[in-house]
């Protein structure tokens, strides 16, 4: 088991990802587009190979949110008025594609995954000015956001914008 950054020359018949219907996208991202997007520098894609076979993976990419008077209601709950008076947009770490193998899905690997993001953000925010994790969960997969600490700020028809203010970490240390 080893956790890898693919490059654009990786193997597709290395990918070995069973999936539903409705993520079915995510997995055709791996085959269609992923190299392309690698290539141009438009995300990192980090994989899990159990076997040599890529089991799941998680593409990140930097995002930025401007501040609106419908978010500040997530800042007051975290208690993060300190960004209630910025005007431009905030950097966010953005988890832009997420699909684990269905047969993974509800053992430990999601919560590797997760841990692994939220590390990454962080250390990023030592170096490049990166406050929070954002990802627009699919709706089936907002309980277990929920479960690692990401508030939702916005719900849209299939998917629910969350939201890990590393902050929060930062307050630990």
């Amino acid at each position: 088991m080893e956790l890898v950054l693919l490059q654009k020359e990786f193997d597709e018949k290395n990918i070995s990802i069973e999936t539903e219907e409705v993520f079915q996208h995510l997995k055709d991202f791996l085959f269609d587009d992923s190299k392309e997007y690698i290539s141009s520098k438009l995300c990192s894609i980090y994989a899990l190979e159990i076997d040599n076979y890529i089991r799941w993976y998680m593409s990140l990419s930097a995002s930025v949110i401007r501040m609106q008077q419908k978010y500040l209601w997530c800042f007051i709950r975290w208690n993060l008025d300190d960004l209630e008076w910025v005007g431009f947009p905030i950097p966010w770490l953005l988890i832009w594609k997420l699909l684990i193998d269905k047969n993974l899905r509800w053992n430990w690997y999601w919560k590797k995954l997760l841990t692994f993001a939220i590390a990454k953000a962080f250390e990023l925010s030592k170096t490049i000015w990166v406050r929070s994790i954002i990802v627009d969960a699919n709706n089936n997969s907002v309980g277990f956001y929920k479960k690692s600490w990401f508030i939702d700020i916005e719900k849209k028809d299939q998917t629910t914008k969350m939201l890990f203010d590393l902050k929060e970490l930062e307050d630990l240390n």
